[in-house]
């Protein structure tokens, strides 16, 4: 990493080249600390750290968590992965929905928002231009993800099939559905649907309905899902406005979703 020796004095410069090193672009004041406590004091980090804020090296994402600039002319986000920084704020939490989507290659257009599931609260942050979205659901829905390397860094991103569950389970929305729709039929060859079905079997009644059917309208085996729902009582919806009925499924669904 080149640095401009004319703004940082040298021990600045050593310890941004080794946190860059150590801890890569996204470090916590707390990691810093106990990387470097042997070197340093907690106020002489403090005071390196606030003289790096300062002068443009150390970006604040929120209270004791930073991006470190490799370039200081560029803008501090560009050279960063917002996948690391979603990581980096919580750490118990997985890359999933729209953000997976593009991960995977199926969504083309740059996004705004990173969204991730988490089994701590909901929550949201703001970065520069940038939204970070975490969903909180319930442990036993805390499942389906894979560790996978961005940019030399190991980041938990949800497998391609609990992106579909997620999907059913967060996103009740019109919009949200026929997108989904328009993935599984368009990239069908990219899901493993057996993966899904195992997936959704250890989900509540309302996903396991709405997937089995999703499954029958992609002509895809749903044997096992209609074993499990099958003679329970009562029925689902699709959307919160879903008026159509399939009696298999005990599913109100629109049509429009999935044409």
């Amino acid at each position: 990493m080149e640095l401009m020796n004319t703004i940082l004095s040298k021990k600045d410069a050593v310890l941004l080249e080794q946190i860059l090193a150590s801890l890569g672009q996204v470090a916590s004041f707390d990691n810093i600390k106990k990387k470097f406590k042997r070197q340093y004091t907690e106020l002489q980090l403090r005071q390196m750290v606030d003289r790096l804020t300062k002068r443009g090296w150390l970006v604040r994402i929120k209270k004791g968590l930073y991006v470190v600039v490799t370039d200081i002319t560029s803008l501090s986000s560009n050279n960063v992965s917002l996948l690391h920084i979603s990581q980096a704020l919580n750490e118990h939490s997985y890359i999933s929905l729209t953000s997976a989507l593009h991960y995977y290659g199926l969504v083309d257009q740059l996004l705004n928002e990173v969204t991730a599931i988490t089994n701590n609260r909901t929550r949201q942050y703001q970065f520069q231009d940038f939204i970070f979205s975490f969903s909180k659901v319930s442990e036993d829905f805390y499942f389906g993800y894979s560790e996978k390397r961005v940019e030399g860094k190991l980041m938990k991103i949800a497998d391609f099939e609990k992106v579909v569950l997620d999907i059913l389970y967060l996103k009740k929305d019109t919009y949200s559905l026929n997108m989904l729709w328009e993935k599984l039929t368009k990239y069908s060859d990219e899901f493993d649907f057996e993966k899904l079905q195992e997936y959704a079997l250890k989900c509540n009644l309302t996903l396991k309905r709405t997937t089995g059917f999703l499954l029958d309208e992609l002509g895809e085996n749903s044997d096992k899902l209609y074993a499990s729902v099958k003679g329970k009582n009562g029925y689902s919806r699709l959307t919160s406005k879903s008026k159509e009925f399939n009696s298999k499924w005990r599913l109100y669904y629109d049509h429009r979703i999935i044409e």
